[in-house]
């Protein structure tokens, strides 16, 4: 199918990436707004948290490293245009060239966060506790408690992604997507460099 909308970019916690990259997550709950007129085909950049490198050496590159990863990365940089400054940067603040993954939507579908069932759940992440109940991908510790619902799971991650209140039932885009390892340059032209990558 061909796609309706640009690239749109959407920003993921670095443990959601993790999980992209192991073909675990598969799907996310999105807020409605420029997501509401996902359709079968549209392409997502993923946006992640990263730090730049102090000292960018070469013309024609830029070094960075992604929060969870332990080595520094050249990306193709554009000749001429400012690089981003030294240091941490939030997702949102991520320049298109460091996105490394590009979500190509299977289905999106308008949904009450409640009445996503416990399969969805676990593509969108969240984790089954052996003892029972669900774990958001999100919660850093490994002492964290579970919820007692898929959607309570979700909620958590909702609101700690800056959606609002997860208690208020809200309408949310699911989409179900296919990851691809790949700057979203690389599909479509006009969308920066490509993001290709060395490790140093």
């Amino acid at each position: 199918m061909i796609s309706n909308l640009p690239p749109l970019p959407v920003d993921l916690h670095p443990r959601l990436v993790d999980g992209l990259g192991k073909s675990r997550v598969r799907a996310a709950i999105l807020p409605m707004g420029a997501f509401a007129r996902l359709r079968e085909g549209d392409l997502l950049w993923v946006r992640e948290q990263i730090f730049v490198e102090d000292k960018q050496v070469r013309g024609g590159e830029l070094r960075i490293k992604y929060t969870r990863d332990r080595y520094w990365q050249a990306i193709a940089w554009p000749w001429g245009r400012v690089r981003p400054r030294a240091g941490y940067h939030p997702a949102g603040r991520m320049p298109v060239e460091c996105s490394r993954y590009t979500l190509r939507v299977a289905s999106a579908e308008a949904r009450r966060l409640s009445s996503i069932e416990s399969d969805e759940a676990v593509a969108c992440g969240v984790i089954m506790d052996p003892d029972g109940g669900f774990v958001p991908a999100t919660a850093e510790s490994d002492t964290f408690k579970p919820f007692g619902t898929p959607s309570e799971a979700l909620g958590y991650a909702w609101q700690e992604a800056g959606y609002g209140d997860p208690g208020e039932n809200p309408e949310v885009m699911l989409v179900e997507f296919t990851a691809m390892a790949r700057n979203v340059g690389r599909l479509v032209s006009g969308m920066g460099t490509g993001g290709s990558r060395r490790a140093s």
